[in-house]
């Protein structure tokens, strides 16, 4: 992204991995034996002169951020700059909490991709997809192909610097890289985009949720399976042979000595409650099917959503279930030719007139939302367009940024590190031009991620 101001040349800053004892969260320490002599002296950053929004209605006019070790160490007004620090000079720019997007492809392999790039679904029509090309690891596992909830992202990250580059472009500091295929589809990672090359440094949680969705596989060769009633009835028989797994596992009862099953083995935690799952939904249909499974098995759900929610802002409102919101707006119908005007139907009129104002419908609502980039074919070109565009239709801004902020990180349980400008969060921060909500021309200059990373986008 084109720097709109001037800076002395900078490299990328790497601070040292001493962490802040006081602090909740810490900068990364490397578990590789470094040879020979190195430089281990902790570094400051001082952020200074910009408006800070330091949360979700909080917002200092001029302030300083301190990051010592990729750490917050204080944020706000009138902060005294410590000795030896680097000072950046950031009149005239916001500095915001860095965004978090809990629906990303970014370092997914291809075998737990979908097939073809997300676009916006017909309502009622089923996600149709084909057979991933290759999936690891299933000596041990199910015996159909898309029931695979051993499968590991953070295992098996293929995460290209250019992608990671493009996500920064748009403010997302961590992404949670979530498999896409299948029914039940693997676990994800949450990834803190610091420029490193390498998963371990990339990884803040590995096996962080269960993704699922009611995924239909069409045409010849398509195998069990290829009816929605199909789809649930295996999602339900899983469950129910999961808790068998569970009880005849058990170290104290002991009563039957099954073969060793690494999909069933990996839905424990989804039964105990300790992992959640993360339901893909094709269309506004789909958010009751999901809560009666969730009522059945005592599941924790977040819907991930698909642009149709504000048709169904009762019953999501009445599940409890919060949502992550894809801003998936349709293109206007073409009814200046009068033949594709007449087949433009009236559930695509209302549609496209309705879709740009359903995140303000769900806040109205009360609903609990997170905001993605998921399934924009053009990313760069119409995220924030969209989002300002949602603003125009009555989405509060703090609520915006809620939604990309301190909303995923509470649904992640990571509110204690990320979300915020607190001390003690990581050093996620997206620095921009201007006001990115309400400012056409804002853009984003500079992120700084965890460990002191600056980059530009």
């Amino acid at each position: 992204m084109q720097v709109r101001w001037r800076l002395k040349p900078f490299a990328l800053f790497i601070v040292g991995s001493i962490g802040l004892a006081s602090a909740c969260a810490q900068a990364q320490i490397s578990t590789a034996r470094v040879e020979g002599l190195r430089e281990n002296n902790p570094r400051w950053h001082a952020l200074t002169g910009a408006r800070l929004v330091i949360a979700p209605g909080k917002v200092v006019e001029n302030g300083t951020v301190v990051i010592r070790d990729g750490v917050i160490v204080s944020a706000g007004a009138n902060i005294t700059v410590p000795a030896g620090a680097k000072v950046w000079k950031l009149e005239g720019r916001t500095i915001y909490p860095g965004f978090i997007d809990m629906a990303s492809n970014l370092g997914v392999p291809a075998g737990l991709s979908a097939a073809s790039a997300a676009a916006p679904v017909v309502p009622g029509a089923p996600p149709r997809v084909t057979i991933p090309r290759v999936v690891n690891g299933r000596a041990l596992a199910s015996e159909n192909a898309r029931v695979r909830p051993e499968q590991d992202v953070a295992n098996q990250l293929e995460l290209r610097a250019d992608e990671a580059k493009a996500v920064r472009e748009l403010g997302f500091t961590t992404v949670l890289a979530a498999p896409s295929s299948g029914i039940f589809r693997g676990q994800s990672a949450l990834l803190n985009l610091n420029g490193a090359d390498n998963a371990k440094s990339l990884v803040l949680n590995a096996r962080v949720a269960q993704h699922m969705a009611n995924e239909l596989e069409m045409g010849r060769g398509s195998s069990y399976p290829s009816s929605l009633m199909g789809v649930i009835a295996q999602v339900r028989q899983t469950f129910y042979d999961a808790l068998w797994y569970q009880r005849a596992t058990d170290s104290k009862l002991k009563q039957e000595r099954p073969q060793l099953n690494d999909s069933l083995e990996a839905l424990k935690p989804v039964l105990a409650g300790r992992q959640p799952v993360i339901y893909a939904t094709d269309n506004e249909q789909a958010y009751q099917r999901v809560a009666k499974l969730r009522d059945e098995f005592k599941l924790r759900v977040i819907l991930q959503g698909n642009g149709f929610e504000y048709r169904r802002t009762n019953h999501l409102k009445a599940g409890g279930m919060p949502i992550i919101v894809p801003l998936l707006y349709p293109n206007a119908p073409e009814v200046e030719n009068p033949e594709l005007a007449l087949d433009t139907s009236l559930e695509a009129m209302q549609h496209w007139e309705q879709a740009p104002s359903n995140l303000a419908m769900l806040d109205k609502a009360g609903i609990e939302f997170a905001i993605t980039a998921a399934g924009l074919k053009d990313p760069k070109k119409d995220f924030w367009t969209r989002l300002r565009q949602a603003i125009r239709r009555g989405l509060p801004v703090e609520q915006a940024l809620a939604g990309l902020t301190t909303t995923p990180a509470k649904l992640l349980g990571e509110q204690k590190r990320l979300g915020t400008l607190t001390p003690g969060h990581l050093a996620n921060l997206v620095i921009a031009s201007g006001d990115m909500f309400n400012d056409e021309k804002a853009n984003i200059e500079i992120t700084f991620v965890d460990e002191g990373h600056a980059m530009r986008g």
